[in-house]
């Protein structure tokens, strides 16, 4: 891989003609860190032969940044669709750990619901509203383009000039409490999501009479989950140094053979229900209930999950109403009903065990 200070171009930035001054941004924020970029507009010139200078830049380039918006979702069509899957071909020559795919979203638009190549969705995503560009993504920008520096040796040195300057800000020490909280409840939550999303056309009476055993969650050996840390600080140019770590953690571990580190592909589809849960225990109500209006929304969603959020906010009612819902609506997740570690709040309530008795579990 060049180096950043090598006069070819680094970083190929993709991107749709409607995007241009988006796109523009981050080549000027980039450029002014001495990254060399290459971005079509302002680097080619009459007489050059253009497709094959974009195949040759694309073959040619250490990080490949396609720019995701509402306009990509639009075009069905175009040349930017043609430079992604020219970069999502060379991946295939590339070792699983070699970074090279650095997606950005400038706007509102939903990773799982973007229309992009599924080797997009197998890496760390990052939003960049407007494309405007925080020093933080410059940085993990250099970073990735430092292979001299793995992310493990990266956080390293970071520690060890903390400990030079003295003790950490305080407002340091709550952005890296709040981001290591959260990545550790949401890890919780994602494995409960998983844990009890079950095929929704089986009931427990149906299971029953098939003699069937419970839906259990059974992960490949030695594998591992990394969910993206989120910011609580308050402090929105923390953001990237949240996704950075996220990053760099992925790197990291896949460079443990006797680790599978599963990708970020499927880990938005339980977010909201994740996310649901952490701020209802952090006492940010508002953004408790946007994330389960969020999950309502879902096609994943089930009047027993619904319930599940409830009780772990201490809501008993409303958890209760939402069971009853499921039972009416013979909900699949009533099966593991006795074994849900996240309706423990309601076991001691009475209409909770005449939901038990009414599903007729086996003792």
């Amino acid at each position: 891989m060049r180096s950043v200070s090598e006069p070819s171009h680094t970083v190929f930035l993709s991107y749709a003609s409607q995007d241009a001054g988006a796109a523009q941004k981050i080549y000027q924020a980039l450029c002014a860190a001495g990254i060399k970029v290459f971005l079509d507009q302002s680097e080619l010139r009459g007489g050059d032969a253009w497709d094959q200078k974009i195949r040759h830049e694309i073959r040619e380039c250490a990080l490949f940044i396609p720019i995701v918006s509402q306009h990509t979702q639009e075009r069905l069509e175009g040349y930017f669709r043609h430079e992604w899957n020219l970069a999502v071909a060379r991946t295939h020559h590339m070792a699983q750990q070699k970074p090279f795919l650095v997606p950005v979203v400038i706007d509102d638009i939903r990773e799982h619901e973007a229309f992009v190549p599924d080797a997009f969705r197998a890496v760390q995503w990052t939003r960049l509203p407007g494309g405007d560009t925080p020093p933080a993504f410059v940085e993990i920008i250099q970073r990735l383009l430092t292979p001299a520096i793995s992310p493990l040796s990266a956080v390293s040195s970071a520690a060890a000039a903390i400990r030079e300057q003295g003790r950490p800000s305080r407002r340091l020490r709550r952005v890296v409490l709040a981001i290591g909280t959260i990545g550790v409840v949401l890890a919780l939550a994602y494995f409960v999501a998983n844990e009890y999303r079950i095929p929704r056309h089986e009931t427990p009476e149906a299971a029953a009479r098939a003699g069937a055993t419970p839906t259990t969650f059974n992960p490949p050996p030695n594998s591992i989950a990394v969910l993206p840390f989120m910011n609580l600080s308050g402090d929105k140019e923390q953001e990237y140094f949240s996704d950075g770590l996220t990053e760099e953690l992925l790197n990291s571990l896949a460079r443990i053979k006797e680790l599978q580190v599963a990708a970020r592909k499927s880990h938005d589809v339980n977010r909201p229900f994740c996310l649901a849960l952490v701020y209802g225990k952090l006492g940010r109500r508002t953004d408790a209930e946007t994330m389960l209006n969020a999950w309502r929304a879902e096609a994943f969603n089930s009047a027993t999950s619904v319930a599940m959020i409830y009780a772990q906010w201490g809501n008993a009612a409303r958890a209760l109403e939402a069971l009853e819902t499921a039972v009416r609506q013979r909900d699949p997740l009533l099966e593991r009903l006795k074994v849900n570690d996240l309706l423990d709040p309601l076991r001691l309530e009475p209409r909770f065990q005449a939901i038990e008795r009414e599903l007729k579990f086996p003792e």
